[in-house]
């Protein structure tokens, strides 16, 4: 990728980034933590989502429970992060008990795990229920969504 590449990937996934943190924090009271919800997507069924409905997926090689998509990978695919590394909370069809943090290796927030997976968003998804990342190769692996019950979708968009 050319530094043109890698700065208009960069940009977009600055703003995927801030879309996220604006749409995690939720619902009652002074809480501000993360919030994780489903979305009914398609032929995809029911899937977790942020608060703002925008997908999230999870990447087999973080092998359940640490992150291993950093750098240039999470411009592309930007983690879920625990809103004042507050723990996260379950929204509608989602099993408080499957939700947790993982240490963020670059030292930032901690990032958002659903049943040990590692949760992000796809910096190409622009509107609430998008899968445009569902069953793409990137990165050394393919990208799923997750089901409510934590195990990953692994049929194509």
């Amino acid at each position: 990728m050319n530094r043109r590449g890698i700065r208009t990937a960069l940009v977009a996934a600055l703003g995927a980034v801030a879309l996220v943190a604006t749409g995690c924090g939720g619902g009652n009271g002074d809480s501000k933590a993360t919030e994780v919800n489903t979305t009914q997507v398609g032929q995809l069924g029911p899937v977790l989502t942020t608060s703002r409905g925008m997908v999230l997926y999870m990447f087999p090689p973080d092998a359940e429970r640490h992150v291993t998509c950093v750098g240039s990978c999470a411009a592309v695919w930007p983690p879920l992060t625990a809103a004042d590394r507050l723990p996260p909370r379950a929204g509608s069809g989602v099993q408080q008990s499957l939700l947790g943090t993982d240490p963020d290796p670059g030292g930032g927030a901690p990032v958002v795990t659903y049943d040990g997976w590692p949760l992000y968003t796809y910096f190409k998804d622009h509107k609430p229920g998008q899968a445009k990342g569902q069953a793409l190769y990137d990165g050394g692996g393919f990208w799923y969504v997750i089901a409510p019950s934590g195990q990953p979708i692994t049929v194509g968009a």
